[in-house]
């Protein structure tokens, strides 16, 4: 996987730790992991719409993206 956005998501599904990190705090956890300012916006305005793209474009479709806000 190329796209870090998926990939993150990817690892958010699988880690409860990282899960929890992020529900508590998704633009601090987005940035340490590395996510850019423009996927950092699309979580935090939980751009459901953009993220489904991505996961598209990747071949990645099977990704949860119901992460509460």
């Amino acid at each position: 996987m190329t796209d870090r956005l998926i990939e993150f998501l990817t690892v958010l599904d699988k880690n409860d730790e990282l899960r929890q990190q992020y529900l508590s705090d998704k633009k601090g956890t987005a940035e340490a992991y590395g996510l850019n300012a423009d996927d950092v916006s699309i979580l935090v305005n939980n751009d459901v719409e953009a993220i489904k793209k991505r996961a598209d474009a990747e071949g990645a479709d099977m990704i949860n993206i119901s992460l509460a806000n």
